[in-house]
């Protein structure tokens, strides 16, 4: 049920959140972490940057195998931050383990919303943080190696299998409503005064509604998952360019950061991207 390019509905070693430096972060000490699985080799990489606008990096990222996320807070500047970290955090337990289970993946995203209002409920300083979470974690389901895609809010997860680049996250945001209704096209959409403004988010109550896709796994997969800041700056014909380069991971991951920054860098960039095979 994989549709190029489209939204679908829904049915290493080590983690690292941001620092707010101006210079590009590439997780150094990542470096392209490498296990045997049934599918094959699993490596991966990751890239972050502030941009060329703002002053500090809210994004927050876990690429810990086998557990591949990104976190964009919302809130301001202590308060995006806090909210990223703390929903990354929840997730930490889940790395290395061999198989995790959709119920696992639903409960850490659940505490990461009660994590994110109850910092809100005891600093009014930060009242009405938030952040997006999106990302894939690799298991075991009924013996059959398997993504299990989570997301909640405007972050995306890609999947690129036999040449073909997939869309596996619905944004959820003003303007993809505006998308799927036919009112924007997705470039028009990358440019809207309202892009940022998200429909779903942590740290909401009542919660909000995880989208969950359990998604087989195959050797050759790579997964890209990243904040809108690479998505705004980059099409979806540039992504693929990248994933098609043959490139390592981790190369992948610095040269769509890289490229994000040159076309404007107008938010935080924030890339994963893991391969199996």
């Amino acid at each position: 049920m994989l549709e190029p390019v489209q939204p679908l509905s829904p049915i290493a070693s080590a983690a690292e959140t941001i620092t707010n430096e101006r210079t590009r972060t590439s997780c150094p000490n990542y470096p392209e972490w490498v296990t045997s699985l049934p599918v094959g080799l699993l490596q991966f990489g990751a890239s972050t940057d502030v941009g060329c606008v703002r002053d500090h990096n809210e994004d927050a990222l876990l690429a810990e195998a086998p557990v591949f996320l990104v976190a964009d807070g919302m809130g301001g500047h202590a308060a995006g931050e806090l909210a990223a970290s703390l929903t990354i955090d929840q997730f930490r337990d889940l790395a290395r383990r061999a198989v995790v289970t959709r119920d696992e993946v639903e409960g850490r995203v659940a505490a990461a919303n009660a994590a994110v209002l109850a910092a809100g409920a005891a600093d009014p300083s930060i009242e009405g943080l938030g952040t997006t979470i999106s990302g894939a974690v690799l298991s075991t389901i009924d013996d059959e190696p398997t993504w299990i895609v989570v997301n909640v809010g405007d972050s995306r997860t890609y999947l690129r299998r036999d040449g073909q680049l997939h869309r596996q996250t619905i944004d959820h945001s003003e303007v993809e409503e505006l998308v799927i209704a036919g009112y924007l096209t997705a470039a028009e959409a990358r440019v809207h005064p309202r892009r940022n403004v998200v429909t779903r988010s942590i740290g909401s109550d009542p919660a909000p509604e995880i989208d969950i896709w359990m998604v087989p796994a195959r050797s050759g997969d790579q997964v890209l998952v990243c904040s809108d800041g690479l998505t705004n700056e980059v099409d979806d014909a540039g992504l693929e360019t990248f994933l098609g380069s043959g490139a390592s991971p981790q190369h992948i991951a610095e040269g769509l950061v890289e490229r994000a920054c040159l076309a404007g860098g107008h938010d935080n960039v924030t890339v994963v991207v893991a391969q199996l095979g």
